[in-house]
Parts: C-alpha cells; structure tokens; sequence
C-alpha cells in the first residue's frame, strides 16, 4: 500500500531520477491530484492551485496520463469560467519507482 506521505517526503531530485522522467512540474501536479483522493481536480483546479498556465498544466496532465500516473474519470466539474472539465485523480507511484529508490538507498 502506498501512502502519499511516503512519496511526497521524498526529495525532488530523487522523484526526477527515478520516476520514470517525471519533472518537478509534473510530480507537484501529481501530488496535487493525490492529495484529493476523494475528489480528484480539474486541469482548472491544479492551474489555479499551482500557479500554472493552461498550457503547461494540460500538456504536464496529458504526460502524465500516458505514463500511467493519472486516470481521466467520468466525472465533470465546472471550471472558473464555467466551462465542463474532466476530474483527474492520481495512480499509486509504479512499483518500479519503489524498487529504484530503494536500489539506490534513498526509501525504505
């Protein structure tokens, strides 16, 4: 079972080396997401909680949801200008990430 203290107390640096590629934009977006395992966010939610441009934050989201680090839901909410936006939710870190860090003697 993984728990998102687990990985969110892990340095950045670490998380760049052995996520799969996975920059810094794209790990505090996916902590983003986890950290509403309940009701997941909208592409509009994670702009506006990380400060980010549209752009970057749906081409870092369509990343991650090719690596399968992040599931589309069927669920919409309304963004700030009252548009429908799909709700996002995070996927467990990958056991590979797991083995790496501890191949390397950095988790666990």
């Amino acid at each position: 079972m993984w728990s998102l203290e687990s990985v969110a107390t892990m340095m950045l640096p670490e998380i760049d080396l052995v996520m799969g590629g996975v920059g810094r934009t794209q790990f505090h977006i996916w902590k983003f997401i986890a950290e509403r395992p309940i009701t997941g966010a909208t592409c509009d939610e994670v702009e506006a909680g990380l400060s980010l441009r549209h752009s970057s934050a749906s081409a870092r989201i369509s990343e991650l949801v090719a690596e399968s680090r992040l599931q589309r839901s069927d669920k919409k909410r309304k963004t700030r200008k009252g548009w429908n936006a799909t709700v996002w939710y995070a996927l467990p870190p990958k056991a590979t990430d797991a083995e790496q860090l501890r191949l390397r003697g950095l988790h666990g």
